[in-house]
């Protein structure tokens, strides 16, 4: 006995459905608008829709197409574009319901027009679905093939993966249809994959039933009753009739065929008790049918003519009316057909038999015309999968070939990350050999300076030391030897005073450069009188200023207080009005000027001896070679290097250029605070 009851499953089942997920999609997502409505008009669209609801729950199907007409025209009216599209796929859904193919696909269109423009995906994928069966209705193979590809191709691209699953089970119904054992087999597989992958009960339940019907064509009706047993199991959980009683209706065919006929009718009776809750609502006449024909074709098995007239009668009765059930209306005839011969009844058989005639007469018309249609449908299917498949390779060779790209960029990115890292690594050590080819040049300046230092020490040690200290000596000895006058002790005793000054004035200068050379001095600032220090070094070289007969004139415009170490400017000052007086010529005047700006004060000091340049105390004189004064005083030429030392310690600077009036002016800068800027020009 061949189960044929899989059409009206899908046709009520997948309505039952779909009307669900529609209430609860558009709960979920809420009024979705294209332009802002008013309040009126969002509260009286979601009064529609609640409305809309209630009356598909009770089986209302006139009064919910009336309420979402009212809503399309608001909906319009408001331009809430979301929202028409909705509705207008409901009708679409309302129109399945009724079995209005033509007006359900004109809905549909519209509908996915609609909803495409506002990128409603779910919707447009569940409108798709809607129209593909709009043509499994009307036998329209060719459109039905085209619009579950469409429909695949659109899941995949907008990730819609509920749907994608239902239309593998369309393309299986499809080919059943088409008696295409090779692709119904094959794409009741793809969905049963599809099931574990998304790993969805709803889906393997569809799938399970599917192939339970399948194995039933296949006269497999042991291996069929195991995949009903499995459906049956999962449609237990999810607690909808229709499903359920769909499944109950091909298990309980299947144990005709097994003979299990007692198991049968309690599986049956159990199906029709659950579809009689339901006679009043759109699509169960067609279940009832299709239980009733079972149970008609079980009471024919086991010797039960008139209970299985009186079912076939009823299974009859139930889809008379209705458009578009002729193979329901066939099994129906073929039964009571069956059991009036077995009974005896040959005149009714013969009415039976005719109103049989007329029945596939009407189907056969179409005959000739629905097998081109389903040859096409199965060209039409081959060509989009053979072009699927020459996609698909073309796509696998692009990604080969962009693998390959990436894999040749990432092996080139990585030589050029090797070549980076090789130049870095190489200017590094490129910078770090010329730090320490610095360092070391460097050194070797400073190594060249200790052994000028050591050299020069070595010198004035061994000449300019040695000679006074030799003539202190003899001085002592001749005045430890000699009978001299009062006089002559007296001029002896000066000179002596002048050459242990000149040695004293050379030791200083001598520990302070070699000080400075090993860089040990520290200057200890403080704010004093340049004046007073200035007097007091002219009262130390009194004696030499007769001598030469040297006077000193003063001018101080303003305040005379710095900021350095007493005791270094002390050196400063002895070593600069020594070198003054030194290089001056007899009975002239050595001028001493005081001037003051905001950050510093400056010392001018004027002889008319022989003239001297030096730019800045942070260069090396031009002259530091010893060289004698004007009335032959020797000197070591070390005074001028201490004092550039000293001046730069207390933040401060010297300069000399040629006098106006002739001979050498020196200017020393010296700092008024702690935070006086030390770069006076």
């Amino acid at each position: 006995m061949r189960f044929v009851s899989i059409e009206s499953f899908y046709q009520g089942l997948i309505f039952g459905i779909l009307l669900g997920l529609s209430i609860g999609l558009y709960g979920q997502n809420g009024l979705k608008t294209s332009s802002k409505p008013t309040p009126h008009d969002s509260t009286l669209l979601e009064q529609y829709r609640k409305q809309a609801s209630i009356y598909s729950s009770s089986g209302e199907l006139d009064k919910m197409y009336a309420t979402l007409k009212k809503g399309v025209a608001l909906a319009e009216k408001s331009k809430n574009e979301s929202v028409r599209g909705i509705f207008l796929s409901k009708i679409a859904g309302y129109h399945k319901q009724k079995y209005q193919t033509d007006s359900g696909l004109v809905y549909a269109q519209k509908a996915i027009s609609v909803l495409m423009r506002q990128k409603e995906w779910q919707w447009v994928a569940q409108t798709m679905y809607i129209k593909c069966m709009f043509y499994l209705d009307k036998n329209d193979q060719v459109n039905a093939m085209q619009e579950l590809i469409a429909l695949s191709r659109f899941n995949e691209k907008y990730h819609q993966d509920y749907y994608t699953g239902a239309a593998y089970n369309l393309l299986a119904l499809t080919f059943r249809r088409l008696n295409d054992t090779l692709n119904e087999k094959k794409y009741i597989l793809k969905h049963l994959d599809f099931a574990e992958k998304q790993n969805s009960d709803v889906h393997r339940m569809h799938a399970f039933e599917m192939y339970g019907a399948f194995l039933v064509n296949q006269k497999k009706f042991r291996a069929a009753h195991t995949y009903f047993m499995k459906s049956h199991l999962l449609a237990k959980h999810q607690k909808n009739d229709e499903i359920n009683v769909e499944i109950l209706l091909g298990m309980g065919a299947n144990l005709v065929s097994l003979k299990e006929y007692k198991k049968s009718l309690e599986i049956l009776r159990l199906a029709e008790k659950t579809a009689l809750k339901h006679a009043k609502e759109s699509g169960w006449n067609a279940v009832l049918s299709t239980n009733y024909a079972h149970i008609s074709s079980l009471f024919l098995a086991t010797g039960k003519p008139k209970d299985a007239l009186d079912y076939a009668r009823r299974s009859f009765a139930l889809v008379q009316n209705e458009p578009l059930r002729y193979e329901y209306l066939i099994r129906a005839l073929k039964n009571q057909l069956a059991a009036q011969k077995a009974l005896g009844h040959f005149r009714d058989a013969l009415q039976t038999y005719e109103q049989l005639q007329t029945v596939t007469k009407s189907i056969d018309l179409n005959k000739d015309r629905e097998i081109t249609k389903d040859i096409e449908a199965k060209y039409q299917l081959e060509k989009s999968e053979r072009e699927k498949e020459l996609f698909e390779k073309s796509l696998r060779i692009k990604e080969l070939e962009l693998q390959n790209q990436q894999k040749q960029a990432r092996i080139l990115w990585i030589l050029l990350g090797v070549l980076a890292v090789s130049l870095g690594g190489g200017y590094w050590f490129y910078r770090k050999n010329q730090v320490y080819n610095h360092r070391i040049s460097k050194k070797n300046q400073q190594l060249e300076a200790l052994n000028e230092t050591k050299d020069k020490l070595f010198g004035i040690i061994g000449h300019d030391l040695r000679a006074p200290v030799v003539d202190l000596i003899n001085t002592i000895t001749l005045l430890e030897n000699a009978n001299l006058t009062a006089e002559q002790l007296s001029t002896q005793s000066s000179a002596l005073r002048k050459k242990a000054i000149t040695l004293q004035t050379l030791l200083t200068n001598l520990l302070y450069w070699a000080f400075s050379q090993r860089q040990l001095l520290k200057a200890n600032p403080r704010l004093v009188s340049l004046k007073t220090n200035i007097e007091e070094v002219l009262d130390s070289l009194e004696g030499t200023m007769q001598e030469k007969l040297l006077r000193a004139e003063w001018r101080i415009d303003s305040s005379d207080s710095i900021y350095v170490d007493e005791n270094q400017l002390q050196i400063i000052l002895y070593n600069i009005i020594h070198n003054s007086i030194k290089f001056s010529p007899p009975n002239k005047v050595l001028q001493i000027a005081i001037t003051a700006e905001a950050s510093h004060a400056v010392l001018h000091l004027t002889n008319k001896g022989e003239e001297f340049e030096w730019k800045d105390s942070t260069q090396k004189p031009a002259k530091t070679i010893s060289k004698n004064g004007t009335s032959g005083e020797k000197g070591t030429g070390l005074g001028l290097l201490v004092c550039a030392e000293l001046m730069a310690l207390n933040k401060g600077t010297i300069r000399a250029y040629h006098a106006q009036t002739g001979g050498t002016t020196l200017e020393l800068f010296f700092p008024k605070t702690p935070n006086a800027n030390h770069k006076w020009f």
